[in-house]
C-alpha cells in the first residue's frame, strides 16, 4: 500500500519570497516545478530534492513497518515451535537414557550372579606362586639361526622373460673428449 504525499498549497507566508512553490506536489506525488528565481533557484531545487527524498523514505518506512511486525511475529512463532519440539525430544531422550541405564543395571546384576566370590572353581592344591620347575626346562642359550638360501638351486631352470623386448644399446660417451 503506497501512501501519496499530501498536496501542499503555497502558504501565504511564502508568497513573493521565491519559496512559494516549495513542497508542492502534483497528483502523482512528484514535485511541482516552481517559477525560476534568480537568487534562490539552486537552493530551492536542492530543498525540493531533500524534501522529496525524505518523504519517499518515510513512505517506505511506513510500508515496511507492518511487514517487519509480521515477520517478527512469524519468527517468534517459529522459535516457540522449535523450543517445544526440542523439549519433547529432550524428554524422549531422557526416557531412553533411563531405559538403557535400567537395562545396564540388570545386565550387571546377571553378570554378578554368574560370578562367585568363592574359590570353588580352583583345585585344592593350586597355589598362586609360579612353579620353579618349569624354569629348568627353558633353554636360555642362543640358537644359531637357520641359514638363508643365498644360492640358486641348480635343479631349478633359470628365469627368462620371453615377451620382453631387448634392451636398447646405449652408446658410451667419454666425458674427457669434451
Amino acid at each position: 500500500m503506497s501512501f501519496k504525499p499530501i498536496f501542499l498549497s503555497s502558504s501565504p507566508d511564502l508568497a513573493n519570497t521565491g519559496y512559494q512553490y516549495l513542497g508542492q506536489r502534483d497528483l502523482a506525488g512528484q514535485p511541482v516545478a516552481g517559477a525560476p528565481h534568480a537568487d534562490t533557484a539552486h537552493q530551492l531545487h536542492h530543498l525540493e530534492y531533500l524534501l522529496h527524498h525524505t518523504q519517499t523514505q518515510q513512505d517506505r518506512a511506513r510500508e515496511s513497518e507492518r511487514k517487519l511486525r509480521v515477520a517478527a511475529r512469524r519468527r517468534v512463532t517459529r522459535l516457540k515451535a522449535k523450543v517445544t519440539s526440542l523439549e519433547a525430544l529432550t524428554t524422549q531422550m531422557e526416557a531412553t537414557i533411563e531405559e538403557l541405564e535400567d537395562d545396564g543395571e540388570d545386565l550387571r546384576k546377571e553378570n554378578e550372579a554368574l560370578l562367585s566370590d568363592d574359590d570353588d572353581y580352583e583345585d585344592e592344591d593350586f597355589d598362586m606362586e609360579p612353579d620353579t620347575e618349569d624354569e629348568a626346562f627353558i633353554n636360555d642359550e642362543d640358537e644359531e639361526p637357520e641359514p638363508l638360501m643365498s644360492e640358486e638351486d641348480p635343479e631349478e631352470p633359470a628365469f627368462v622373460e620371453e615377451d620382453a623386448p631387448p634392451a636398447p644399446e646405449v652408446p658410451v660417451v667419454d666425458l674427457d673428449d669434451f
